[in-house]
């Protein structure tokens, strides 16, 4: 039992970081390790390394659920802290592409129309005064 627990404590001081091969630490982490996804995190880390990102979030849902969560590296480095899988990331501009191909990928499946108002599909938010917002004016 006294081994058991000796386990557990090793397991909880190593579970918050990336060790390389010769132990030494690489990049902090968050979030449950999933030894059948551990590509990811090898993956995460090398393109952190190679760019030069001081943190950063990866998600991977599988039929709507999220079966991979994790955070790396810093949110500040200068405090070193590191990044939690419950920080909040700003994407700013990020995100349009991402609509883009959604939007294109809707009306692709005959789901939505390229003049489709916004308005009339979002029927629970109020569009500014004196304006209508057509989908296709998301594209530009």
């Amino acid at each position: 039992m006294k081994n058991y627990f000796l386990f557990l404590f090793i397991l909880f001081l190593s579970s918050g970081h990336l060790y390389s091969q010769n132990n030494e630490m690489v990049v902090p982490a968050d979030g449950a390790y999933v030894p059948e996804l551990s590509s990811f995190d090898n993956g995460m880390v090398s393109f952190m390394k190679k760019y030069k990102i001081p943190g950063g979030q990866l998600s991977v849902m599988k039929n709507g659920k999220i079966v991979y969560s994790r955070a790396f590296g810093y949110s500040d480095l200068k405090k070193s802290i590191p990044v939690k899988t419950t920080d909040l990331m700003r994407i700013a501009s990020n995100s349009k592409p991402i609509t883009g191909v959604a939007i294109l990928k809707l009306i692709e499946e005959g789901r939505l129309k390229y003049d489709d108002k916004a308005f009339d599909i979002l029927s629970n938010l109020t569009p500014p005064p004196g304006r209508t917002v057509i989908d296709k004016e998301f594209m530009t």
